[in-house]
């Protein structure tokens, strides 16, 4: 029905097939057969020609305003796709862990919101297990971790590697053991010092009590693998849901715990602890902005994660 609105529309504008024919870059025989053609679909009239100059009838009346409402909706609906596409307006939601949520985001988030004023966020805390599950019910939008997720269910982009370090409260030894393995603040953020530095022996550790995360965390799973693969079991004597928590715990004299590097590169190596470089495929691990597989990912969360990763290659340097 309204496959020819465009040109009918001009005609209604100009009250004149000739006039609407000029600015149509039509003839006016083509414009009017156009038209004739469009009112026989239709099965009725939308202008009379009796009248000079040409009036709709009163179905053409109905028309217009229904072409006028059609004209609106596409207004409105270019508009959107231009504001998106420019990202003047929108919103995306991000998941995050405490400490990614606390360190990693804000700076990312501050960046963000500076380029993009109108685009609403909102940040959710919790564990990658719950998160997960908001990700895949479409909740949020994306998802920071270091854990590893379904590949078949999430699409990932990696932003960096990380190393699992093992915190041990100095109060637990006289002197340092696996001294060769120390890690110092310079050694921490020097890729290459870091890779010349050998792993800690977990044997030297078996009786200092651990703080662990739950079952199920990335961190745990990995944590239970290093101590198997050297045929060891630990002392835990907590188990908490956030690394940044249990590092805590190593800062305060508590226990020893393992946790990922960026950790210890954000927080800074206690005068209280000390951290050990642990080897193993194990021992390494991605962190990784999930987002579910096969949905569409909007420019303003592209935008956020090319900032997100951008950010933090340069944020240890900047500290």
């Amino acid at each position: 029905m309204f496959q020819n609105m465009d040109y009918i529309y001009e005609v209604y504008k100009e009250k004149s097939f000739s006039r609407a024919a000029k600015n149509l870059y039509l003839s006016q025989s083509s414009l009017s057969l156009t038209v004739k053609s469009a009112e026989k679909r239709i099965g009725m009239e939308i202008f009379d020609r009796s009248q000079n100059p040409i009036r709709l009838t009163e179905f053409g009346e109905h028309y217009i305003r229904a072409v006028e409402e059609i004209r609106g909706i596409e207004s409105r609906l270019e508009n959107y796709i231009y504001d998106t596409n420019h990202l003047k307006m929108g919103s995306i939601s991000i998941g995050a862990g405490n400490f990614f949520a606390t360190y990693l985001v804000p700076p990312a988030v501050s960046a963000f919101r500076e380029k993009y004023p109108n685009i609403q966020m909102k940040l959710i805390e919790g564990r990658t297990l719950d998160l997960a599950e908001e990700l895949n019910k479409g909740n949020i939008d994306a998802l920071l971790t270091n854990g590893s997720l379904d590949s078949s269910a999430f699409a990932s982009r990696i932003l960096f590697k990380e190393h699992m370090v093992l915190a041990v409260p100095r109060r637990f030894f006289k002197e340092p053991p696996s001294a060769a393995s120390l890690l110092t603040g310079e050694i921490l953020m020097d890729d290459r010092l870091f890779e010349e530095r050998p792993g800690a022996c977990l044997d030297n550790f078996l009786e200092v009590p651990f703080i662990s995360l739950r079952p199920g965390n990335d961190s745990r799973i990995r944590w239970e693998r290093l101590f198997a693969s050297a045929h060891k079991k630990p002392k835990v004597l907590l188990e908490l849901d956030q690394s940044s928590t249990a590092f805590s715990m190593a800062v305060s004299g508590i226990g020893a715990c393992m946790v990922g590097d960026t950790i210890a590169k954000y927080r800074g190596i206690s005068d209280s602890i000390w951290l050990y470089k642990l080897e193993g495929p194990e021992a390494e691990r991605n962190v990784v902005v999930y987002t579910k597989e096969k949905e569409y990912i909007s420019r303003a969360m592209e935008e956020f994660i090319r900032i997100l990763a951008c950010g933090r290659n340069g944020i240890y340097k900047n500290k």
